[in-house]
């Protein structure tokens, strides 16, 4: 229905909804609290941009909750600096800057044909592996190696 102000409820709630599902879906995903089936990828699945959808807009998520817990934790405590020190802005400012970096750097060592990583993971996986799993027949062994030996 739509209330006195003329906002559309519905549409605020429907928001909301989707909000919250966005940050229950990203926190599982920063915690690696996704099932095995979902992460058990062979050469014919497309990588997931995990980092994209939820890496990024999960970040700027936790400073806000930081932020907010050590306003919580200062006024609950009398503002006691020793205890909980001033949030500043500029250590948010820092790693904002230098994860931005960072990206900038791997889009632009892809956009050369440069993906260290991959060629390095590759490399370590031809010459060193002991065994190739079959990861969608073996889902859960796959994690399991995958959560270890990481």
């Amino acid at each position: 229905g739509v209330d006195d102000g003329g906002v559309n409820s519905t549409a605020i709630m429907s928001t909301l909804a989707a909000a919250g599902s966005y940050l229950l879906d990203g926190s599982l995903k920063q915690l690696y609290l996704v099932h095995p089936e979902e992460l058990a990828l062979d050469d014919s699945d497309a990588a997931p941009q995990y980092l994209l959808t939820h890496g990024i807009p999960m970040f700027f998520v936790l400073i806000g909750i930081e932020f907010l817990l050590i306003r919580v934790a200062r006024w609950w405590r009398g503002d006691k600096p020793q205890v909980f020190p001033a949030y500043r802005l500029n250590d948010a400012a820092i790693s904002t800057l230098l994860g931005s970096y960072q990206s900038l750097v791997l889009l632009l060592a892809d956009l050369a044909g440069v993906a260290i990583d991959v060629y390095a993971y590759r490399w370590v996986w031809t010459h060193f592996r002991l065994m190739t799993i079959d990861v969608k027949a073996n889902v859960w062994l796959a994690w399991l190696v995958g959560m270890l030996g990481k």
